[in-house]
């Protein structure tokens, strides 16, 4: 995730390493280690038995939000809360104290980085306006959601589902930031991984169809959906 005046990258990888880089010699600093050297060998087994979703995401050019464990909860799931961490003084940070559980399965950040939304492993979607302050508001997605993007003007959230048991399909739903209600959603064949709101706020791209088609169409649902699909399958050992 870069910061939005590109002055800074954070990353993160499967292990629990995030890591933030900045512009210029693109020095990196360790914001936290892997998850075997940050927590204790019980507590990084039962993480590393968790999906492989490590979310990270920049508030604006000042501060990036971390997932940190905080323990087994008693239902024997790790808990989490966010953290946020300043970029240019990683000792200073805040943390939201509004538990997740299982594991944070994505987070998304208002281009300014005044809203973050977050969700976890049991199905909750969480609204943060980080400039007011107090608890989250909560949506109700119906679903574990893997993605979620903000319009570049913060009024539109789209989030992207995980197959539900129930409905034996992956949605690609639109909410309303400000109504906190759910404006449309389209049912898809597969987990829907990935989303993302177009930088003039119109589109929105989204994966979930059974040939690995990515789809773009009108935030609004105007006009057609359109498959992209790729000219052929990379075989096996190709080299890219």
């Amino acid at each position: 995730a870069f910061s939005s005046d590109g002055n800074w990258l954070a990353s993160s990888d499967a292990s629990g390493r995030a890591i933030v880089w900045r512009r210029g010699p693109w020095q990196s600093h360790t914001l936290y280690d892997s998850d075997a050297k940050t927590y204790d060998a019980e507590l990084a087994r039962l993480i590393q038995a968790q999906p492989k979703l490590r979310p990270i995401v920049v508030l604006g050019s000042r501060e990036v939000v971390v997932p940190v464990c905080v323990g087994r909860q008693a239902d024997g799931r790790p808990g989490w809360n966010l953290q946020q961490i300043r970029l240019d003084d990683p000792e200073k940070y805040h943390t939201l104290d509004t538990l997740h559980l299982g594991m944070v399965t994505a987070l998304a950040a208002s281009r300014v980085g005044s809203l973050l939304a977050s969700a976890d492993l049991t199905g909750k979607l969480f609204l943060w306006d980080l400039k007011a302050g107090g608890p989250p508001a909560e949506f109700a997605p119906r679903a574990v959601v893997l993605a979620l993007s903000f319009s570049p003007d913060g009024r539109t959230l789209a989030a992207g589902t995980a197959i539900d048991p129930v409905q034996k399909a992956g949605h690609l739903q639109i909410w309303d930031v400000a109504a906190r209600s759910l404006l449309r959603s389209r049912s898809l064949p597969d987990h829907v991984h990935t989303c993302v709101v177009s930088p003039d706020g119109k589109d929105v791209a989204y994966g979930g169809g059974k040939n690995n088609e990515v789809f773009l169409e009108a935030v609004d649902a105007s006009g057609q959906t359109v498959a992209l699909r790729a000219s052929r399958a990379i075989a096996k050992g190709e080299k890219l």
